[in-house]
């Protein structure tokens, strides 16, 4: 066919005619409707923490989509369709700098959000998200409750249960030590509660569970692991590895199960923790009591031996 200006038009147009067919015509065709087995509204305070969401740029460092090819935190599920039927905008975001968020809701208790958005560098001690002190308490709650629904359904169980183990580790802590160890070994398992201590290590394992208590853990447990890291005046309180006269409960860590399941990271973590203990020379506790390393109690007033780092924004 001879090439002339008239067939160069009709082409380009037939060109065109198929692109819009197959990028805008059918997919909104072929779209889904129907809510998925996790959707429900979101509440009015979600609304708003959206709001801050989307005006602070978030979802340009963090998507809201798992897909097939993921193994991270939320993976056991894959996004659907049906999740964000009533989003405008939807929020799938397409970096992650951060963390996908698409089922963070239930994974780190309220206390823990606001000392992530106060200063990201308390709970994360390599984090390169900026600072959101400046919206103010009321904001940082709206925003918190916002992140805390990310999940829909599956987020309110995983509320339901922070709530649940956060007033049951109280309601222990307050009955007394005794009651307090009772709880205690009755709620964290046996086969953890068995674990030597100190815990057989090597080097190079304790090298690996320093780096990662340092990554993950300092800004709550404190560099000796006291419980007094940065994030510590947000948080009802958080474990002390060393110290065998104050009773503390403990409950499902928010971090470790994703890691040791996907990275493996519970064994040298455990090892790091064991480590700690016998540098600074305290007493044993059981095994099990090392093995769960976050605490739910009311702290007590006096010795502040904490390291008071990381603390600028």
């Amino acid at each position: 066919m001879k090439m002339t200006p008239m067939a160069v038009v009709i082409g380009s147009l037939l060109l065109l005619a198929a692109i819009v067919f197959m990028v805008v015509y059918m997919p909104w065709a072929t779209r889904i409707e129907e809510p998925s087995e996790i959707f429900r509204p979101r509440s009015a305070v979600e609304a708003r923490g959206r709001a801050l969401y989307i005006a602070n740029g978030c979802v340009y460092c963090h998507s809201q989509s798992i897909r097939t090819i993921d193994w991270g935190l939320g993976a056991e599920r894959i996004a659907q369709a049906g999740d964000y039927i009533m989003d405008q905008p939807i929020l799938l975001g397409s970096a992650r700098t951060g963390p996908d968020l698409s089922q963070e809701g239930g994974e780190h208790p309220d206390d823990w959000h606001l000392a992530h958005f106060t200063n990201p560098r308390y709970t994360r001690t390599l984090s390169i998200m900026p600072a959101m002190a400046f919206l103010g308490q009321e904001n940082l709650e709206d925003l918190t409750a916002y992140v805390q629904g990310l999940g829909l359904k599956q987020a309110d169980r995983r509320m339901q249960r922070q709530r649940f183990w956060k007033q049951e580790a109280i309601r222990a802590y307050e009955a007394g030590p005794e009651a307090n160890v009772a709880w205690l070994a009755e709620t964290v398992p046996e086969g953890w509660r068995n674990v030597p201590n100190p815990y057989p290590t090597s080097e190079a394992g304790l090298a690996r569970g320093h780096k990662i208590y340092q990554d993950f853990c300092l800004g709550c447990h404190g560099p000796v692991g006291d419980g007094m890291g940065p994030a510590q005046p947000y948080l009802p309180a958080a474990a002390e590895f060393h110290d065998p006269q104050r009773p503390r409960n403990f409950r499902r860590h928010p971090l470790l199960p994703d890691h040791e399941r996907h990275h493996g990271h519970g064994h040298a973590l455990f090892q790091k923790r064991a480590g700690i203990r016998e540098d600074l020379g305290s007493r044993q506790l059981r095994g099990g009591l090392l093995h769960q390393p976050i605490g739910c109690q009311h702290r007590t007033q006096g010795d502040r031996r904490g390291l008071r780092t990381l603390t600028v924004p």
